[in-house]
């Protein structure tokens, strides 16, 4: 994920420390992320209210939008990936979204600044495993602002491009550790198989960076 040059985890020289998968609740066996059964698709599962820093956005099911009040549509143009317009605002601009669980989703806009949302209406039901990453992450993960793929393998290594441990401390939270004991901590989320979207958590700048799935 990427730092305030839009690549979070690549001014880490990202090393080893001393965790390993076991069988938790973040690793179910069998499909999890948007593949396990019963995930609403993220037009579906995105309808409702959400606010932060003062703002409150509401997506509907018929693909309107406001903010604070003023109405809008959203179109999506890609899994994840939708356009937000509003004349009186003025806004229109493209934004990268996903659903981290129930009640947070996160959002990159142009500049990759990141952006965590809370949910302010009633959740819907979402299984758990739609949100419990630990299988689905596994794999190469190409960024959209370019730079060197990063690589999670199952064994809780990567490499992105430097090499460390990886963990989730709770499902969407992203746990990484370097080799000189460093930390970095990360909201993710999988908006489909194949698309995903990382947000930085403090001590970090806000960055959001998406990616695809690569071979």
């Amino acid at each position: 994920m990427r730092t305030t040059t839009f690549r979070l985890l690549a001014f880490l020289t990202l090393g080893g420390c001393c965790f390993a998968p076991t069988n938790t609740p973040d690793m179910p066996v069998g499909p999890s992320g948007p593949s396990a059964p019963g995930c609403p698709d993220l037009p579906t599962s995105i309808v409702g209210s959400w606010t932060r820093d003062g703002f409150t956005e509401t997506y509907g099911a018929d693909g309107s939008y406001t903010i604070n009040g003023a109405a809008g549509t959203i179109q999506w143009l890609a899994p994840g990936h939708a356009l937000l317009d509003v004349p009186s605002v003025p806004l229109h601009v493209e934004y990268d979204l996903a659903l981290a669980d129930a009640t947070t989703l996160i959002a990159a806009d142009p500049n990759h600044i990141g952006t965590v949302y809370t949910r302010s209406s009633p959740a819907p039901a979402i299984p758990a495993p739609c949100s419990a990453l630990r299988a689905a992450w596994v794999g190469t993960w190409i960024p959209s602002t370019g730079g060197p793929n990063e690589r999670y393998d199952a064994d809780g290594s990567y490499a992105a491009p430097g090499v460390g441990r990886w963990s989730f401390s709770a499902p969407g939270r992203l746990h990484l550790v370097n080799d000189n004991g460093m930390t970095s901590d990360y909201i993710v989320a999988m908006s489909s198989v194949g698309t995903a979207l990382a947000v930085s958590l403090p001590p970090l700048a806000p960055a959001g960076v998406a990616y695809r799935r690569g071979p």
